[in-house]
């Protein structure tokens, strides 16, 4: 007998609401994020680039100076792997309320390179949202 097993980490095992096993509905995404076309041309190349199985891990560093920081490893044991724009991302729990509704962009200033994150959940910083990740 078969059973209803994830087929990736971002899915359920409950069947469809059509009824059919075969069928998989996607967990909803833990935060809505948005992703520019020039950050995501960006990411997938870092990812190329990293070990296989690498995920993009967006967390926010609180403290004195509170900021959003990206960084890519692999996924550990507990995380929550979700897709966005087909992108697999880690938002830990304690950050999903800063990162909720966060824009991840690409910019290059002055020939340097960066990603920045920008949300209206974000702390302000300087009369503008912390946001260089």
């Amino acid at each position: 007998m078969a059973r209803n097993v994830p087929r990736s980490a971002h899915e359920s095992a409950e069947p469809s609401p059509t009824g059919s096993r075969k069928e998989y509905v996607p967990s909803p995404p833990p935060v809505h994020l948005t992703v520019t076309p020039r950050a995501k041309d960006a990411l997938i190349e870092v990812l190329r680039v990293r070990p296989r199985g690498c995920v993009l891990h967006l967390t926010m560093v609180t403290g004195k100076n509170p900021h959003p920081n990206l960084t890519f490893a692999p996924a550990t044991r507990g995380d929550e792997v979700f897709e966005q724009d087909g992108l697999p991302f880690v938002v830990d729990r304690e950050s999903r309320p800063y990162l909720a509704d966060a824009t991840l962009d690409h910019v290059v200033e002055d020939g340097f390179a960066s990603f920045e994150i920008e949300g209206p959940n974000l702390p302000q910083r300087h009369g503008r949202a912390a946001g260089k990740g």
